[in-house]
């Protein structure tokens, strides 16, 4: 089975998804980071667990004491809501990331973008590393 490359256009939009995807916090490996909560993993791909965790840092934010933790615990969920949004549109984001992946390092060259405008675009050097794009090429 041959798999059809994408247009110049479909390469582009997934790049710039991508981007926007580890921008607003997206960990780019799929995973959540859920910390140290009792019963659930400390890193998952499950939109459940995500849930339940979100549930217990919930119960926990209405009992803190301390009103500087109870504001980091709610933060905590904040992101762990952006987390599951992403989880729950993974299908599109992993799409996109395997376009960037696949393709994103010969569209840099063509472009003139260098490994470090991705860097300060927010993507991680993991990432940038599975398309072949390495430091101080152009």
């Amino acid at each position: 089975m041959t798999t059809k490359k994408p247009t110049e256009r479909q390469i582009t939009l997934a790049i710039s998804a991508t981007i926007n995807e580890c921008r607003n916090g997206a960990t780019g490996n799929g995973h959540v980071a859920l910390g140290m909560i009792p019963g659930l993993p400390n890193k998952t791909t499950n939109p459940k667990d995500v849930e339940a965790a979100i549930k217990y840092l919930t119960h926990k934010a209405n009992k803190q004491t301390s009103t500087i933790a109870e504001l980091r615990t709610r933060q905590r969920i904040l992101n762990l809501r952006a987390e599951l949004d992403y989880l729950n549109t993974a299908p599109e984001a992993n799409t996109n990331r395997e376009v960037f992946i696949a393709h994103a390092a010969q569209w840099a060259t063509e472009q003139g973008i260098s490994y470090e405008a991705f860097r300060e675009m927010g993507l991680p050097a993991s990432l940038l590393k599975q398309a072949g794009i390495k430091r101080g090429a152009q």
